[in-house]
């Protein structure tokens, strides 16, 4: 029976079909909703037509069909809100197998630190580690978990999250606190309602820092709980529950707020923290995974460890010392997304070198 696989040139630009298509479910990844709405998923499939046409423009129909329907299977497992993160990995490294392509994943956050403690998603993660021909962590923390899971050292880089700086720069604040309500000291969390961001901890600080407000833009299973605590320890009335907020009104919130807080038990990378850098705004965060890496200069904010006393010893001190608003969007700006792109770029193109 005749080989249905792609020639090499086919191949080659399949492989870069594959690593586009990857990349743009990712981008909308970053700012959609858990369930996407149709004309995003019916953009993505678009695009990748388009590229399966262009990637075996060079073979037979046949090539061409196997092409489209290749990059179509990937795009409903990496789209967003379809699976899992290792089940996303592991569908693209069969994929990979199947098509004879190279693969590249990359490690977020809790993809790889608490997804593994699972046993069907870590077997789903090894075997895709194992597939890869590349892997990108967002943090030197992650890569250090990657390699405790099994990955080659040298397999890894770490290409850290960037900021939009056209979209996450500063607004005036005194138009900013008018237009969300704000009149006292203000701080502003941006993160799903789910125990791990630590919304609780933020809350239960606030009881001892009088006179201060707290906003909280993001939706999750603990809103009864969080609403609960706030009532119980009396600040019910200095804490809003936003809800999910769109990106576009973002840099308002991040600019009508004195400090940002992160309460994380874990993260990677966090973009919250540079999107607030971006406005003008500093942090207040914890000291776990990637964050160190992120907030390192008096000018991005304070570092504490996760607990209620530190947290309030942290906000207490960012408060009665700011840095320049300027001076913490000068910060930001060292990481735009230039410097990770070249990165990416490189990696693609030694991935295919080597095959």
């Amino acid at each position: 029976m005749p080989s249905t696989r792609p020639g090499p040139r086919a191949r080659e630009l399949l492989s870069l079909a594959v690593l586009a298509a990857s990349a743009h479910a990712q981008t909308l990844e970053l700012g959609a909703p858990p369930e996407p709405p149709p004309g995003q998923s019916r953009a993505l499939l678009a695009l990748v037509d388009q590229l399966a046409d262009e990637a075996s423009r060079l073979g037979s129909a046949d090539e061409r069909a196997r092409a489209r329907a290749a990059l179509r299977t990937l795009a409903v497992s990496i789209a967003p809100g379809a699976a899992s993160p290792p089940e996303r990995a592991f569908a693209a490294a069969l994929l990979a197998r199947d098509l004879g392509l190279p693969v590249v994943i990359t490690a977020r956050g809790t993809d790889v630190n608490v997804i593994p403690r699972y046993a069907l998603p870590r077997r789903q993660l090894l075997s895709a580690i194992r597939s890869a021909a590349g892997m990108v962590a967002v943090c030197a923390d992650l890569k250090r978990i990657l390699v405790e899971l099994g990955a080659a050292p040298d397999r890894v880089r770490v290409l850290r999250n960037g900021v939009d700086l056209r979209q996450f720069r500063p607004v005036d604040p005194a138009v900013a606190r008018r237009q969300l309500g704000v009149t006292r000291p203000t701080l502003v969390s941006v993160g799903g309602l789910i125990p791990r961001k630590g919304h609780d901890l933020t809350i239960q600080a606030l009881a001892q820092l009088p006179g201060v407000d707290l906003l909280i833009a993001g939706e999750g299973p603990e809103r009864g709980a969080l609403t609960e605590l706030a009532q119980r320890l009396g600040v019910a009335d200095r804490v809003r529950l936003l809800g999910r907020m769109a990106h576009g009104d973002l840099p308002a919130l991040y600019s009508a707020a004195d400090a940002m807080v992160l309460a994380s038990s874990f993260e990677g990378w966090a973009n919250v923290l540079l999107e607030s850098m971006a406005c003008g705004t500093p942090v207040v965060a914890t000291d776990a995974g990637g964050t160190p890496e992120v907030v390192t200069d008096p000018a991005a904010g304070v570092l504490v460890e996760r607990s209620v006393p530190a947290l309030v010893d942290g906000v207490r001190r960012l408060l009665a010392d700011p840095p320049g608003r300027g001076a913490t969007r000068a910060y930001a700006e060292q990481f735009d997304w230039d410097a990770t792109t070249r990165g990416q770029i490189e990696l693609f193109r030694d991935v295919l070198a080597a095959r």
